[in-house]
């Protein structure tokens, strides 16, 4: 997978991991993309709002979301991309290429998080429930 990220995609990426290692997980999971994305990384939150969805209460789901990733203390301080991540790295790539673009930018992760691909999973339950849907 040859992914080419945008300059506020890789800023984004970059202060996820930040997160996750603040948090003490072991884990860079794509709640913590989200996370960021939420935060100011990125236009996303403008996005949410125009879709009708409130980013605040989005954001509020996943801090509880990542408040129940059990934290690791004493390790060696390791952080691995769970196959969730790859697979949203590899579903934004996908979105992207769908989309006619050549950069994965942070919507392309929103659109990722809302595939088929992530159905079942509890950051997509999350999302559902405050009002995010493919067609929202």
């Amino acid at each position: 997978m040859s992914q080419k990220f945008t300059e506020s995609t890789q800023s984004l990426l970059q202060s996820a991991q930040n997160e996750a290692i603040r948090r003490d997980h072991q884990e860079f999971l794509p709640e913590h993309v989200l996370f960021s994305a939420l935060s100011g990384y990125s236009a996303v939150p403008e996005l949410l709002t125009l879709s009708g969805v409130d980013p605040k209460n989005v954001l509020r789901s996943v801090e509880n979301l990542l408040g129940r990733i059990p934290r690791v203390q004493g390790g060696n301080g390791n952080l691995y991309p769970s196959g969730m991540t790859n697979r949203l790295l590899v579903q934004a790539e996908d979105e992207a290429k769908k989309l006619g673009d050549t950069h994965i930018a942070p919507e392309h992760f929103l659109l990722a998080l809302v595939s088929p691909k992530f159905e079942g999973t509890d950051l997509q339950k999350e999302l559902h429930r405050s009002g995010l849907t493919r067609k929202a």
